[in-house]
């Protein structure tokens, strides 16, 4: 062992002393496997049957190997080993190759092509410049993270042809898109449903309230207007008139003494509302103080909130009532209207 040490340390001296000037050469990069002599005159050419051998040397200093099956569509990589190689150059294109401390005859035919002498047998391999560096790398990394499920069979990774690989690129879009709308129409169908029969319900319902108002007697309309005419001629009504115009602001109780107030005027008429649209307090208080024929401004006043606010509440309410855009003035039509 200590003689082969001395002799590849004295190759290297005269190799040193001998290459002042001479390019270096390097194998980093990818190769392919063309040709393999045997010592008996017999010879191979690859790809043989649509395998050959592959390996990729990572600056010089480690080997990575694997035999290639070709299909009509890609590849599919079978990892050999990764190992530690290193060179002894010796000028006049030829040099020590040792894998793992085993040296072998390297001969450089050319830049693209080399061969290596190994148990008699010489091995030509040619560089590879029809492949893309993100296919060598992702071949290097499947033989460098390669784990053996057996020790005598290597795992075989397929690695898919650019064409193959567009193509499933573009398919996995499609079904992300298919995901999407298929999640959109889940959540979009049943709100649209959810809408219709929500719209439907208030159109049957305004039907109702209208058919109701419509079909009453006459003197029971003429009861209910001198109701009407008594309420608003009522010491209530005028004392809450006040309140309102100076600005007080009405309480819980105020608020539902008002509503009860209105009711016995105008029988259901809080529940008409609220059949038709789940108000907030906001939205139900302004209709109720309209249905008082309290002036906008006054409403504001009352609830703290601009004039703008009290007057897009309204539009908003015929809105989402009557499913169409409409103005603030239709929304309190539509309230004077409601038990009249």
């Amino acid at each position: 062992m200590k003689n082969v040490i001395g002799f590849l340390l004295t190759l290297l001296l005269l190799v040193s002393c001998g290459r002042v000037g001479e390019k270096e050469y390097h194998l980093e990069g990818a190769w392919t496997l063309t040709h393999l002599s045997y010592p008996d005159d017999y010879e191979v050419d690859y790809p043989n049957n649509g395998v050959t051998f592959f390996q990729i040397y990572d600056a010089d200093s480690t080997l990575y190997s694997c035999q290639l099956f070709y299909t009509g569509s890609g590849i599919v990589v079978a990892p050999i080993q990764t190992i530690p190689i290193s060179f002894i150059r010796m000028g006049k294109n030829e040099q020590i190759y040792l894998e793992d401390g085993d040296p072998h005859p390297l001969v450089i035919k050319s830049d693209s092509i080399v061969t290596i002498q190994r148990s008699g047998r010489i091995y030509t391999w040619k560089r590879v410049t029809d492949m893309s560096d993100e296919k060598i790398a992702e071949i290097r990394d499947i033989i460098k993270n390669d784990q053996y499920i057996d020790a005598n069979e290597a795992v075989r990774h397929y690695i898919l042809s650019t064409t193959e690989r567009k193509l499933l690129s573009a398919n996995h879009r499609l079904l992300y898109a298919l995901f999407a709308a298929l999640f959109c129409l889940l959540i979009i169908v049943p709100i649209t449903i959810a809408k219709h029969q929500s719209a439907k319900r208030v159109q049957m319902r305004l039907r109702q309230i209208e058919e109701e108002t419509q079909m009453r007697p006459q003197p029971v309309r003429q009861a209910m207007k001198e109701v009407e005419t008594a309420f608003f001629a009522s010491d209530y009504y005028c004392k809450l008139r006040r309140s309102i115009q100076s600005g007080q602001r009405l309480q819980p109780s105020d608020w539902d003494e008002l509503s009860r107030q209105l009711n016995a005027v105008y029988p259901s008429f809080t529940n008409h509302l609220l059949s038709l649209y789940p108000m907030s307090d906001l939205e139900l208080h302004t209709s109720l103080l309209i249905k008082l024929r309290i002036a906008p401004s006054d409403i504001a006043n009352v609830l703290l909130r601009d004039i703008s606010t009290i007057s897009t509440v309204r539009s908003r309410l015929y809105q989402k009532v009557f499913n169409r855009k409409g103005s603030s003035r239709q929304w309190d039509e539509f309230v004077l209207s409601v038990g009249s």
